[in-house]
């Protein structure tokens, strides 16, 4: 069987998946370093992870595969790594609309499910791709998840929250049969939820502002786009699957708060390779001795933009707000 160049990009793309890339993930760009990486971590409650990441200097992307369908785990991988070809493959000066981008990536993953003889409904995953272009941030979101953005300082962050009244997201592979779109219409008429907060996680007394909240009711299919026009050097983006409003103790009676687990795991130490999967472990094994994990599968993503300069003045200011 004669597969086309795309398909084979794509293939060979999921078959390295795994690998640890390191140079993919640290970039010098002028006076600029640019560092990523990404980690997915299991659920308490399932069998596989069915969630995805991907990281390097231009693109941070996570899925999430529908636990109730089959194999989305590989349908998770598609449809990160078809995002990631069409993102970095795309013409210098066009940035695709949302629409564009969801239709782009479902065709392709299209053909890729096609090619290994599965069936659509491996498709059924959440997507959030966020593409840099210099100091520029582009983040699209398809389904649930959230998105954090830290200030230079290291304690103030602006927190995006994407969920659906139903707890079931619209799925781009849906795009693909109308009648399942009818079909969702049908049974999950409330539509999605989209809360904007600015929050405060350093010590009280250095409590510049109250933390705020705004809260829109969107229809489901209503696109998401949201672009950081200058990402200061220092600050810091974060995507996350739905896994991180899960993390919880055994009989559920117990939930960390939204804005401390996400500063606890955006409280890099410093950037070297893995920082994100060593960040992220620590937390995770944190709260296991309390008794919390999440019963969700969990992926993260970050990226972030520093001087190429020692990281050392900015750990010390933080420490000195910190009173430590």
């Amino acid at each position: 069987m004669q597969f086309s160049k795309f398909q084979t990009d794509i293939f060979d793309t999921i078959k390295r998946a795994d690998q640890n890339i390191t140079d993919r993930n640290n970039c010098k760009e002028g006076a600029k370093m640019i560092h990523s990486d990404c980690v997915s971590l299991i659920g308490s409650s399932h069998k596989i992870c069915q969630d995805y990441s991907y990281a390097d200097k231009d693109v941070i992307i996570v899925s999430d595969g529908c636990s109730s369908s089959k194999d989305t785990d590989i349908g998770a991988r598609i449809l990160t790594h078809c995002a990631k070809q069409i993102l970095t493959g795309r013409e210098v000066l066009r940035i695709p609309s949302w629409w564009d981008l969801g239709c782009d990536v479902t065709r392709a993953a299209q053909q890729a499910k096609n090619q290994m003889g599965l069936d659509m409904t491996v498709l059924d995953a959440t997507l959030i791709a966020a593409l840099r272009i210099d100091d520029r941030v582009i983040i699209y979101a398809y389904g649930d998840g959230t998105i954090a953005i830290a200030d230079p300082d290291g304690f103030t962050y602006n927190i995006i929250d994407i969920s659906f009244f139903s707890g079931a997201p619209y799925y781009l592979s849906y795009l693909l049969s109308s009648s399942r779109i009818e079909r969702y219409q049908e049974e999950f008429p409330e539509g999605k939820k989209v809360s904007r907060s600015t929050v405060w996680c350093g010590p009280a007394w250095a409590l510049a502002k109250q933390d705020t909240m705004d809260t829109e009711f969107n229809n489901f299919d209503d696109p998401f786009v949201y672009t950081i026009e200058h990402l200061k050097p220092g600050a810091k983006v974060a995507i996350f699957t739905d896994g991180l409003g899960t993390f919880t103790n055994d009989n559920g009676t117990i939930k960390p708060t939204q804005k401390w687990l996400v500063h606890d795991l955006m409280g890099f130490k410093n950037y070297n390779g893995e920082f994100v999967k060593r960040r992220a472990t620590r937390v995770m094994k944190e709260r296991m001795a309390c008794n919390c994990q999440p019963y969700d599968d969990f992926s993260m993503a970050a990226m972030t933009i520093r001087p190429d300069t020692d990281l050392e003045p900015v750990k010390e200011k933080q420490e000195q707000m910190a009173g430590t």
